[in-house]
């Protein structure tokens, strides 16, 4: 504080009242020789200076508040210039360091700068005036918990009556606006309640009454309370909107679709319960694409496959497209027919469509419910079309995986198969009625599988999509084996998988027979191509492991000794060897299958 700035506040002050204009232009020249001299703000703002920058840099330099007056020699207080400010309903004198920045924190708000105001008053401890103003502040960006919070201690605030109520219509709206309506109730009774006459709190706070009665389905104490409101305070144009439309009210929200908002302050950022289902929805629906695609990826071989898949996929995905431009596309149905072998990926590929379906949005559910004749065979021949039904009820949204297909007709019955037929007669009208609410895959040999289909008129047409499956070559049955082992953590003897399968997958390859359905059938199909392939590699771990433990004492194990084990290197678990993958082998191959010759 200089001599020159002393003067000018001295000078300012003793001219505020009888010439106001040139009272500023002397503190003018306080505040330019000390920015830091509060009282002089003060003064400019006394004198009429209310510009938002002039109130600011009073509460920047808000500390020195009234200690520049106390020695300057002139006989005026802080409380002496009466300078005022308004934070919604109350209105409030500049006295102290705290009111000095609440008056910014009003500019603030006005001109909707959350952000600054929020920091501002975080220093500014719990005093009611503080936490009324953090209440306004919330109450405008609409985070009503954070209201809530600001006003809890309203109850204590009986000292200044306008504060308190004030402070109850707060949390009245507040907890409206997150569906507790007693709590509302109760704090717009306490806003209300005025022994003077009646001001703005009162008039907002009926009109809250009202709109907090609708919300229960009190619409008669609604329409009472807003007639009352539009007599008593015609200026307020919303008891007219309210009582012209008896669906505007209050907007429940929950905690979650506040936390969620990108910008804190701007009540649109957040993510309704509506939005964030859709974002949930959305991101499993990414995740079920990118799993499907990366475990059709990871399947051997299934070249042909995998393109019949990703052809399926870019029809499906260019229907939508063409759906979201205005074409409209005939209903298509997604049901499928997978021929080929058993053990050849069908039921891993039948997931992988249901989760790209999934994920595409043609069905809610991922889920695959897998059955066959036998799993839908009743007891009694009456009870299996109704049995099949109620499975098939239990599939809407979901993926059928309907295997063994073409065994569902066979001969040797007088007037055709019962029991096939009952099956059938369920599932051709399921398919029909729901062939744009899930998915009915039957699976089977080739011949087998059109025997079905050209049994019944109904089934006829009804598969827009055939994936053929071939059986897998010698080449790719060691592949899958490999793969096995590595997901396993098994090591294998060099050249052993070679060495002891390739002879007889080859073998077993090449050995056909025709069904009775005329369906070219291989040795390899009847051992279950990929799953055989798995129970020998089963098999010859556990050799493994019994060779490894017989080796350590296997009678004699203690495994409550800590030292049990050191002595077997980490390979010695993991390595099958070639003895132990023939002896898996010859466990895993049925006996008519061991020796070349007949099955």
């Amino acid at each position: 504080m200089s001599q020159r700035s002393t003067e000018a506040l001295r000078a300012g002050m003793k001219t505020l009242k009888s010439n106001p204009r040139r009272a500023l232009e002397v503190l003018k020249l306080a505040t330019d020789d000390d920015p830091g001299m509060a009282d002089a703000w003060l003064g400019r703002i006394a004198a009429g200076d209310r510009s938002p920058g002039t109130i600011a840099r009073l509460a920047d330099a808000r500390d020195r508040l009234g200690i520049d007056l106390g020695t300057c020699g002139c006989d005026v207080r802080v409380v002496d210039l009466d300078v005022t400010f308004d934070i919604e309903y109350l209105r409030w004198r500049i006295e102290d360091a705290t009111t000095a920045q609440l008056a910014y924190v009003g500019i603030l708000l006005a001109d909707h700068n959350y952000a600054e105001a929020s920091t501002r008053l975080a220093g500014l401890g719990t005093d009611p005036k503080v936490q009324y103003t953090r209440g306004v502040l919330m109450q405008m960006t609409e985070r009503w918990p954070d209201v809530l919070a600001a006003v809890a201690g309203r109850e204590a605030w009986f000292n200044d009556t306008l504060l308190s109520r004030g402070g109850a219509l707060l949390e009245a709206k507040a907890s409206a606006h997150l569906g507790m309506w007693e709590r509302a109730t109760a704090a717009v009774e306490a806003a209300c309640e005025n022994t003077y006459a009646p001001d703005l709190i009162t008039r907002d706070a009926t009109f809250h009454k009202a709109l907090i009665a609708r919300a229960q389905g009190d619409d008669d104490t609604a329409r009472q309370v807003l007639g009352d409101v539009a007599m008593r305070w015609p200026e307020l144009e919303l008891a007219r909107t309210a009582l012209a439309d008896p669906t505007f009210g209050i907007k429940v929200v929950d905690h979650a679709t506040i936390d969620t908002r990108v910008d804190p302050w701007d009540p649109t950022t957040g993510r309704t319960p509506e939005q964030r289902h859709d974002d949930q929805h959305a991101s499993e629906a990414r995740k079920d694409l990118a799993d499907a695609e990366a475990t059709l990826k990871a399947m051997i071989g299934l070249d042909e496959v995998k393109q019949q898949v990703r052809s399926l996929k870019a029809t499906t995905v260019a229907r939508i497209l063409r759906e979201r431009k205005g074409h409209t596309s005939t209903a298509v149905t997604n049901h499928l027919l997978m021929m080929g072998p058993p053990g050849v990926g069908k039921t891993e590929v039948a997931r992988v469509i249901a989760r790209t379906f999934c994920g595409l949005g043609i069905l809610p559910h991922r889920d695959v419910l897998e059955t066959s004749k036998e799993a839908l065979a009743g007891q009694f021949v009456g009870s299996v079309e109704t049995q099949t039904r109620e499975f098939l009820a239990s599939a809407i949204g979901k993926t059928v995986f309907f295997d063994e297909f073409g065994e569902l007709l066979h001969g040797g019955y007088a007037g055709g198969d019962p029991i096939g037929q009952a099956i059938v007669a369920a599932i051709v009208p399921w398919m029909e009625n729901n062939r744009d609410k899930a998915v009915f895959i039957a699976a089977g040999y080739p011949r087998g599988c059109q025997k079905v289909i050209a049994s019944n008129a109904g089934l006829q047409g009804r598969f827009a999509t055939t994936i053929q499956f071939s059986s897998y070559p010698p080449d790719k049955l060691i592949a899958i084996a490999r793969a096995i082992l590595a997901r396993g953590s098994n090591i294998v003897e060099p050249g052993a998988l070679e060495t002891v399968l390739l002879e007889p997958f080859t073998r077993f390859y090449n050995e056909t027979k025709v069904n009775a359905d005329g369906d070219t059938v291989r040795a390899i199909d009847d051992l279950n191509n990929g799953r055989f392939v798995r129970n020998i590699l089963e098999k010859a771990q556990i050799v493994r492991d019994v060779r490894v433990l017989d080796n350590l004492g296997l009678d004699e194990l203690d495994l409550s000794d800590a030292t049990l084990g050191d002595s077997i290197a980490e390979n010695d678990l993991l390595l099958i060897t070639r003895e132990d993958l023939w002896n898996g082998l010859q466990q895993a191959t049925p006996p008519a299958f061991r020796t070349n010759g007949s099955r």
